[in-house]
């Protein structure tokens, strides 16, 4: 009555007449839901259905029965173990229909056994589509009536394009139906016949499959055309005679029809030119009495004459281009440039003269007399021009054949009004500006003088070389003036600049600051600016608004800055003083600032410095008032004055400002209220009082216990001395009645105090009084203790042989007495006494006992003694070797004659295996340790070894392995073992068989195997060196060499490296004959590589 898929923790517990004994505890389950299917997968796809495999791991005891497959609307289909479980492959397989055609469907799948039904696993499935449009449509040739056509096609999964469609106008043209050998990166091409000649066709092609059509994709296809007009057309300067020209020209043949000639026309007449194919060019020369002419030159295939392109040659050539054309001078109405004309041809006749053109008009005409120089330069000037003109002009050359072609532009420049001059104000006086003027002068005009202007005067002329520096009188001071400048040279007047000029001005308001005082006077000094051309002549004073008339103060000769001194006046008295400055323009602004005569001191901050059982120590600080020092302190105790401290004696160490004093007779342990008043020529500071304190008792003592033993304890404290009277000497007692007088320690070490013959493990209170010159602390109590027995030791067993065992443990020193000796018993006797000296290293106790009886365990007591007496024992329970455990085997090697095997077995701690016995049947086999045991390097274990020869092929046989080490022999262990039918050597190439249709045939000799991704060894393609074994795979048998690698045996169902033998370095696995992995019984390779496996032939059955 257990729920399915539950976990329960069970307890079973014996019970007997004494009574119940101690519960084991178990936890334990009912049969588990199915996990979530694995390995999902599509194996095939329909229009509206599609087929899907999956793998699901039966729970123990609880198969899976069936499985269901689900929509996002529904379950769609359920199938059963009987009709979709492949026990060959280990996958569900089933068939999904009704599901939405051209797109993806999202399924999920469960699995059901009689405890439920599993979680979902989801899958992405899709159905068959119709196909893409074409791509890389392109026209790959042409002739007079048709055009051939090349696209590629790819093929939608699991529905290959089966014929494709092309259409011209909505009319279809072709079907190209797939031949047998295309597969996915092949052309398809058509080649459409019966057009017209020198046409346009759009044309489409769209692909078909089982589904159905795809989308087109358009084309712009042609027939063959007449041919191009000629291009790069020329006459060549090589060869010629007076009387010839060779001209050359290039045709694209790109028609699709061949040309067959070139057709020359001149002046009515026709010349033909046969074509050549190989050549880049075609050339023809001309025989002909004209200097001059247009030729026509077109192309003929065999469609007709394409378009003409036209060329003027010579015979005796025209002149060349001008070049070189730059302007070498201007004035304000003229022009000068020059050219140059090449002649590299010998054939140009001379140059007679030369035309200056602008835009379509000539402007003038040199000849070669009067603009030839000598070293081939032609010049002219061209005049009458005006100002700042910009004339464009070209030139031409002209001989006896025809006037040459232009030359490039060159825009011609009068010379210009000059730019705006620079201008800028160097100097200034109260009634006076000068000024300093800079002008570039133009190409071609220099300036020739200068304009100035400003308000309410004539404007007058400074001529060239005078105006670097022009002074203005008779102005007003202190005022902006506007000057306006601008240049003139032969071309007119250039750009004014304006110039705001302004004379010099009052002076700014000084800068004022008091530098000095007294009880009856004030010192102030101030800065001011000097204007530009106007220097400060005095400056007046003036205190407050009834002190008088302000006083005057000349400009000092030495330093920049003035300097006064007020007297008359009164001490603490705050008063406002204004400065104005003078200078020739006149006075300017008033500065103001407050100033202040000496006043009497601020009150004292006072501190107590020291103090002593019946006097004070103090010290004050009071600042001097500025220019009035203090003379003396007055110090009241309580309300009546005390003493009277003069500066001489009372400044501290020669500070400004701090001041000390002592009072003495007075009470210990007393609080007074001390007040201090500071006095100058001005006057008395305020009261500034302090609270001070006579030495006191001191506090309570820290107290600890520094250190112990069985029979002493050892006291430390600490006490704070009171400011002026140190603790002279400490009481110590130890209850019952034992007390001692500690004087002060020396050098200011810490207070200790020792007590001997104590009781050991006691307990005791103790108490310390401190005493100084003024009275005894309060009284400071402390438990302390004497030294402990030893705790209960921890215990391990840390070795282990057949006859002995070896403990060690630990056991904490109590304080003061560490552990001396510890005693062993064996069964409650007592067996060995470990002293420190013998038994005790690095912290740690240890012990052997020897003499025992292998693989069983043993009783033993520890306990601890110090001088404080003997510690509790603890119990433990220690084990000798036991015996070897089970075995591990696995066959390494199987021939048809021997086989090897290969074994683990785990070494009991302190008794490793020494030898292990194999019986094969009658025969029995001893492997001892130092032949067949060999260790991996990197390792901690170790395998044993083991081949045995002169056996028959394809036998089974049973081993019986039994490990043996010095307390007996281990549990033996069975197993299986198998020789092969055929050779199977690592490393070596046979010759095996794999079985497959006919469809699988053919794709693995076109393109090579492909691995099984699912199968009872994993991943692999699966191979067998018996034909009958490959004869149950299919009708056609492949015949192959296989070059097998390093191969690993898996002879049972559940071995550790049935799945994953390649990743630990195998490239075959080999399942020998009845083994019982496989029903037939017969042998199988798996080989991981597809690479080791070269197609032979097939085999007929």
């Amino acid at each position: 009555d257990l729920q399915a898929d539950s976990e329960y923790k069970l307890a079973v517990l014996a019970v007997n007449e004494v009574g119940a004994g101690p519960p084991s505890e178990i936890l334990v389950t009912t049969v588990p839901r199915p996990s979530a299917p694995v390995e999902v997968m599509q194996q095939k796809m329909g229009c509206c259905d599609a087929r899907l495999a999956w793998r699901v791991v039966d729970p123990e005891a609880a198969p899976v029965m069936q499985c269901r497959v689900y929509s996002a609307t529904g379950m769609l289909t359920e199938v059963t173990r009987s009709a979709a479980y492949h026990w060959l492959s280990g996958l569900w397989i089933a068939t999904v229909a009704d599901l939405l055609p051209e797109c993806g469907n999202e399924l999920a799948i469960t699995a059901i056994n009689s405890a439920g039904e599993s979680n979902r696993q989801s899958i992405q499935t899709w159905t068959l589509c119709k196909p893409r449009a074409p791509s890389r449509l392109h026209q790959a040739g042409r002739t007079l009536k048709s055009v051939t056509l090349r696209w590629i096609v790819e093929d939608p999964t699991g529905a290959p394009v089966q014929h494709c469609i092309v259409s011209c106008q909505d009319r279809e043209c072709a079907k190209v139906t797939r031949r047998w050998w295309h597969d996915q990166n092949s052309f398809w091409s058509v080649t459409l016949p019966d057009l017209q000649c020198d046409t346009q066709y759009d044309f489409t092609v769209h692909a078909v499959n089982e589904t159905g059509a795809g989308k087109s994709c358009s084309i712009i296809a042609s027939s063959v055309s007449r041919p191009q007009a000629p291009s790069a057309l020329e006459q060549t300067h090589d060869d010629l005679s007076q009387d010839s020209s060779r001209l050359m020209w290039k045709v694209q043949d790109t028609t699709g029809s061949p040309i067959q000639y070139c057709l020359v026309r001149i002046a009515g007449r026709q010349i033909q030119v046969g074509y050549s194919i190989d050549c880049e060019y075609q050339e023809c020369i001309i025989e002909r009495p004209l200097e001059v002419a247009d030729y026509s030159i077109s192309a003929v295939n065999a469609l007709g004459e394409g378009p003409s392109s036209t060329i003027r040659a010579w015979t005796c050539f025209r002149p060349n281009k001008p070049v070189n054309v730059v302007q070498t001078s201007r004035t304000s109405s003229s022009a000068s440039f020059r050219w140059q004309i090449m002649d590299g041809c010998p054939l140009h006749k001379q140059v007679e003269r030369c035309r200056i053109w602008h835009g379509d008009d000539v402007l003038t005409e040199v000849c070669c007399a009067d603009a030839l120089a000598a070293d081939g330069l032609w010049s002219t000037t061209l005049s009458d021009l005006a100002p700042s003109q910009k004339l464009p002009i070209r030139v031409s050359a002209v001989n006896s054949v025809e006037e040459g072609p232009l030359s490039s532009f060159l825009t011609l420049l009068t010379s210009t009004p000059a730019n705006a001059p620079t201008v800028k104000q160097v100097d200034r006086s109260a009634t006076s500006i000068t000024i300093c003027v800079a002008v570039s002068d133009p190409q071609g005009a220099p300036v020739q003088r200068c304009i100035i202007s400003f308000p309410d005067r004539e404007p007058f002329v400074v001529e060239r070389g005078c105006w670097q520096q022009v002074t203005l009188d008779d102005l007003q001071p202190a005022r902006e003036t506007p000057v306006s400048v601008y240049p003139v040279n032969d071309a007119g007047a250039g750009d004014a600049v304006l110039l705001l000029a302004r004379t010099s001005n009052r002076p700014e308001a000084p800068c004022v600051s008091q530098v000095s005082r007294s009880p009856t006077s004030v010192t102030i000094e101030w800065t001011v600016e000097d204007p530009q051309g106007a220097p400060v002549q005095m400056c007046y004073v003036a205190v407050g608004a009834k002190r008088g008339r302000p006083q005057t103060v000349t400009r000092p000769v030495a330093s920049g800055k003035w300097k006064t001194t007020i007297k008359n006046l009164s001490h603490s008295e705050t008063l406002t003083v204004n400065v104005q400055a003078e200078n020739d323009v006149g006075v300017g602004p008033k500065s103001y600032l407050q100033v202040c005569t000496s006043t009497h001191p601020e009150a004292p901050s006072v501190e107590q410095c020291s103090r002593s059982a019946n006097s004070i120590s103090l010290n004050w600080f009071c600042p001097d008032p500025l220019g009035a020092k203090i003379q003396r302190c007055k110090v009241f105790l309580e309300d009546d004055v005390c003493q009277i401290i003069q500066r001489a004696q009372g400044i501290q160490d020669g500070i400004p400002g701090v001041w000390t004093c002592a009072i003495a007779g007075l009470e210990s342990s007393k609080t007074y209220c001390i007040g201090v008043v500071a006095i100058n020529a001005v006057g008395e500071s305020e009261w500034s009082e302090r609270i001070a304190y006579t030495s006191v008792a001191p506090n309570a003592v820290w107290l600890e216990q520094f250190a112990r033993s069985a029979k002493t304890i050892t006291l430390e404290w600490t006490v704070d001395d009171p400011a002026g009277a140190p603790v002279e000497e400490c009481v110590v007692s130890l209850s019952p009645g034992v007390a001692k007088t500690i004087p002060r320690p020396s050098a200011g070490g810490p207070w200790r105090a020792k007590f001997s013959d104590l009781k050991p493990a006691s307990a005791y209170w103790a108490n310390v009084v401190a005493r100084n010159c003024v009275g005894v602390s309060p009284e400071k109590w402390l438990h302390v203790y004497t030294s402990l027995c030893p705790v209960a030791p921890t215990i391990e067993q840390s070795d282990r042989t057949a006859t002995s065992v070896s403990l060690c443990w630990t056991v904490d020193d109590p304080t003061g007495a560490p552990v001396q000796k510890c005693f062993i018993r064996l069964r409650g006797k007592p067996l060995a006494e470990v002293s420190r000296q013998r038994g005790f290293a690095a912290g740690c106790w240890s012990f052997t006992v020897d003499g025992l009886e292998g693989g069983r365990g043993v009783a033993l007591q520890v306990l601890a003694v110090n001088e404080a007496g003997r510690g509790p024992a603890v119990n433990c329970r220690a084990f000798t070797s036991r015996l070897p455990g089970q075995p591990w085997i696995e066959q390494t090697d199987s021939q048809p004659d021997s086989l090897a095997i290969e074994w683990t077995v785990d070494d009991p701690d302190g008794a490793p295996v020494l030898s292990c016995r194999v019986q094969m049947g009658s025969r029995s086999f001893t492997f001892h340790r130092s032949d067949s045991f060999s260790t991996s390097s990197g390792s901690s274990g170790g395998k044993w070894t083991a081949s045995f020869k002169d056996l028959q092929p394809s036998k089974k046989f049973c081993i019986r392995l039994t490990s043996i080490n010095a307390v007996g022999e281990g549990r033996t262990k069975e197993f299986s073992v198998y020789t092969s039918k055929f050779d199977r050597r690592s490393g070596k190439v046979y010759e095996m068989y794999h079985g497959t249709s006919e469809e699988y045939a053919r794709q693995i000799e076109r393109s090579g195997f492909r691995p099984s991704t699912h199968g009872m060894l994993g991943r692999g393609v699966y191979l067998s060196r018996d034909l009958r074994k490959a004869r149950a795979y299919g009708c056609v048998i492949l015949k192959c060499k296989v070059a097998v690698g390093k191969v690993k045996i898996i002879n049972h169902q559940g071995h550790r490296l049935q799945q994953s033998w390649a990743q630990n370095g195998y490239n075959t696995a080999w399942v020998p004959p009845e083994c019982g992995m496989v029903p037939s019984g017969l042998e199988e390779d798996c080989v991981w590589d597809p690479k080791r496996i070269t197609v032979l032939s097939r085999v007929r059955i």
